[in-house]
């Protein structure tokens, strides 16, 4: 079992490890809508995606900023999930954000990064979102072996 600070630190490097996460709204009639987001991850867990004004998952934030925020990868059952809320970014954490989101993009060979289409986005009113967590988890059996309870690899890292 790992120590809670450990548990942290491996689940900050997995969210830098990885682009693409899903992120959780609520619609007007309260149900979930699920949509995968890239992504860049700051300090704290707080998680930055890029969308524009139009799409169903942004239209439902600025009715509901209440979110879910999951990476998760096999073989291993590694997962980290963040209940939180999001919010526009502006001022000083819009420039972080950009920044991490522009260096993940110029590390990353995927030609469809929102980035690197920014021109054309901005002309649909382009979003920089922050996830602020208020619960974090972290998920992780690296293991062959079946555990005998899951609860001795579940980390509860926020609050």
């Amino acid at each position: 079992m790992l120590t809670k600070q450990i548990a942290k630190q491996n689940a900050l490097e997995y969210l830098r490890a990885h682009d693409v996460g899903v992120v959780a709204t609520i619609d007007t009639e309260g149900q979930p809508f699920v949509s995968p987001v890239y992504y860049a991850a700051g300090a704290n867990f707080g998680i930055f995606f890029l969308t524009t004004s139009g799409t169903r998952k942004s239209q439902n934030i600025m009715n509901n900023e209440r979110v879910a925020f999951s990476v998760g990868s096999g073989p291993e059952y590694i997962a980290v999930t963040i209940r939180g809320k999001a919010i526009l970014a502006e001022g000083n954490e819009y420039d972080k954000g950009l920044a991490l989101i522009k260096d993940k993009a110029e590390n990353n060979s995927m030609l469809n990064w929102p980035i690197k289409r920014l021109d054309e986005l901005k002309k649909h009113q382009l979003y920089l979102y922050k996830i602020e967590p208020k619960e974090v988890t972290f998920l992780n059996i690296d293991s062959s072996d079946e555990p005998e309870s899951i609860a001795d690899y579940l980390y509860e890292l926020l609050p």
